[in-house]
């Protein structure tokens, strides 16, 4: 009965189907969940457990270090690198560039800024900053200049909804970090952000991060390859 026992619960273990898992924690991207919707489309008939996450950047790390999420999204600026290089290479992950991108100021259309073609911070004193992500002003701006124009003394909002509310009844403004991809907000503008230092807008490099010893696996691949795609980025394999 022992032996017939121990059989049954081998049979059990290994004749179940294997749960799989497939899970992104990423900043506030439009472009990511877009093509995270296109990966559970293909993949959702062989019986993955999907999760889709919006963090904010040390939280991606650590949902990836963690191995909640199979890979994370995030940028690289000059005022955060050297911080976030050293925090992934501490939590033994890896950070592969996808593409360069810019900073932009967003706002409400009717906006008495929201004809310009560049925004500086010199031109947003006069107006309400609302944010729930103060990560992204550090990783944007030096201490210097946070404390310049009081970006250190944000309206701080905890969802996006009732930041673009704000936004829209306040005159009111944030930054997003990176690509917009193809979603719009018709009753909102983009306008590149001005380097303070040059006549071009602030860049960052957009990558995804894994743990060191990761391989890419097929929905993971197919996950990158469909931002690439959304994103008009030349699609290899690596």
């Amino acid at each position: 009965r022992i032996l017939y026992q121990i059989y049954e619960d081998l049979l059990k273990k290994y004749a179940e189907k294997e749960t799989k898992s497939f899970c992104v924690s990423t900043l506030y991207y439009a472009f990511a969940r877009k093509a995270f919707v296109e990966v559970v489309r293909k993949f959702s008939s062989e019986g993955y457990d999907f999760a889709f996450c919006e963090r904010k950047a040390e939280e991606v790390i650590e949902d990836v270090s963690k191995k909640k999420s199979n890979i994370g999204l995030l940028y690289l600026s000059d005022e955060n690198r050297t911080k976030t290089l050293s925090l992934l290479e501490a939590k033994n992950l890896k950070f592969t560039h996808l593409t360069e991108c810019n900073a932009f100021v967003y706002m409400h259309k009717n906006h008495p800024l929201a004809k310009k073609t560049w925004i500086s911070v010199d031109e947003l004193s006069d107006y309400r900053f609302v944010t729930f992500d103060t990560d992204d002003v550090k990783s944007f701006f030096s201490e210097e200049i946070i404390e310049k124009y009081s970006l250190n003394q944000p309206i701080t909002v905890a969802d996006r909804a009732t930041e673009l509310n704000l936004i829209k009844n306040l005159n009111g403004y944030t930054f997003l970090s990176g690509v917009l991809g193809e979603e719009t907000n018709e009753d909102f503008v983009s306008i590149p952000l001005k380097n303070p230092h040059e006549d071009s807008s602030f860049s960052f490099d957009l990558g995804y991060i894994i743990k060191s010893e990761a391989k890419l696996d097929e929905i993971a691949l197919t996950y990158i390859d469909a931002i690439r795609r959304i994103l008009n980025i030349s699609i290899d394999r690596f």
